[in-house]
């Protein structure tokens, strides 16, 4: 079973030009695909977009076997689906004798394959992917940045430990003339005042 979505253009105003254009729209498929062909066609009205699905058998005539086969890779093609929007636009403007709108921006090149259809889905996912490497590269340049900061917070961190170790083992003596204060060996003073100078 093949299946086609009829929108109703924007073009259509009246309610008398809406049930033209459904009851034209089923005129065009039924000859296209053959009146012993359609299994249904039903108009939607209570949703946004006014639309009719129209379900019919890809009926085709097998040349070899000469004898009629169901087969709607032969039914629609690629070079049919790229013809179908202008087919129906022709159709309707001799109907409505006017344009009514039937190629816009999403029908004018015709309607996709599904190689196309996949290619598109495939180049969408792979851009989306593309976006989520950079953002989750700018996360990893982060975390590196901040690697970075911690290890040299950790190298200040065992200079600082062998320091306090040494000052630790440092030896005073009390003062001869002063208990209050402390003699150091000139290179033990000299050792502090460059730990305090860091």
């Amino acid at each position: 079973m093949c299946s086609w979505v009829v929108t109703l253009p924007g073009e259509i105003k009246t309610s008398e030009d809406q049930e033209k254009f459904f009851k034209e729209s089923y005129n065009f498929l039924e000859k296209k695909y053959g009146k012993e062909n359609v299994i249904s066609s039903f108009v939607h009205l209570d949703e946004v977009t006014p639309h009719m699905h129209f379900a019919f058998i890809p009926v085709v005539y097998d040349k070899k076997k000469e004898e009629y086969k169901v087969s709607d890779k032969e039914c629609i093609t690629e070079n049919d689906l790229k013809k179908f929007h202008p087919e129906f636009e022709k159709y309707m403007e001799n109907v409505f004798g006017r344009d009514i709108g039937i190629l816009n921006e999403r029908t004018k090149e015709g309607n996709r394959s599904i190689k196309e259809l996949k290619q598109e889905t495939a180049i969408k996912e792979l851009n989306s992917l593309k976006e989520n490497i950079k953002d989750k590269q700018v996360i990893l340049d982060n975390i590196k940045n901040d690697l970075k900061a911690v290890k040299e917070d950790l190298d200040k961190y065992a200079l600082l430990t062998i320091d306090l170790k040494a000052i630790n083992r440092l030896e005073g003596k009390e003062g001869l003339l002063s208990r209050n204060k402390i003699v150091l060996d000139k290179e033990d003073f000299e050792f502090l005042k460059d730990i305090a100078k860091k």
